[in-house]
């Protein structure tokens, strides 16, 4: 299934991607704030199975191509809105077993497709932009409220310093926000070399068997995650 991606993706990094499946580059205009327009899991949450939950507001060519690939498509009920929490709705981090968000802000069209998921509660409505899910019990995150809930209930967690992660407008970007998963390949929009604990990520990273793909030699850049469906 294809990859979906932030058009702002550079050539290099869309070059590379490419040669593990097809990239759908995303924009919408005149949505969100200009920040995050072009982040696809603002607009998008993967529940698993070959299955999108989408914003109503998608622009609907989007919509229709997605069709095409043969993704089962759940439309949402609340639309993405010009600022926060309301650009929030469908960031929720999702793994086979849990959904982590905060749920004031979740869209229960994602909370009622999986109804037998457990939800963990967090503050940041941002949540699939600052947590990596690796696995259903091991994450990273630079959030520390997420690193406090979930280092309680005993998951595997690696707490970061998102510094040198860029994100145009903002002083940093987030690590899930670089970051896409297919199979058992993590893709990074950047290199991990930037990041001041690039040893502990990746030796974190390589303990879960993954294979790390580097997108470009640059320091990480937040492109609203590498969706893979």
């Amino acid at each position: 299934m294809p990859f979906i991606v932030s058009k702002d993706i550079s050539s290099e990094a869309h070059h590379i991607l490419e040669k593990s499946d097809e990239v759908i580059l995303f924009e919408t205009h005149h949505i969100t704030y200009s920040a995050i327009s072009n982040h696809p899991d603002i607009f998008f949450a993967p529940l698993g199975n070959n299955t999108l939950v989408y914003a109503p507001n998608t622009p609907q060519h989007y919509i229709d191509l997605l069709h095409t690939k043969g993704i089962n498509l759940i439309k949402g009920v609340k639309p993405v809105g010009k600022l926060y929490p309301e650009t929030a709705c469908y960031n929720a981090c999702i793994t086979s077993t849990h959904i982590i968000h905060n749920l004031n802000f979740t869209d229960t069209s994602i909370t009622g497709s999986l109804k037998n998921h457990k939800t963990i509660q967090v503050n940041q409505g941002y949540t699939r932009c600052n947590l990596l899910p690796l696995s259903d019990n091991s994450f990273i995150t630079s959030d520390t409220g997420i690193f406090t809930v979930l280092q309680k209930l005993a998951m595997r967690t690696l707490l970061m310093n998102p510094e040198n992660i860029t994100l145009n407008g903002f002083k940093n970007g987030f690590f899930g926000g670089c970051c896409g998963i297919q199979k058992n390949k993590l893709f990074i929009n950047g290199s991990l070399k930037h990041l001041p604990e690039f040893k502990h990520i990746h030796n974190f990273i390589s303990n879960t068997n993954f294979i790390i793909i580097e997108l470009t030699p640059e320091p990480p850049s937040d492109i609203g995650t590498i969706l893979s469906v």
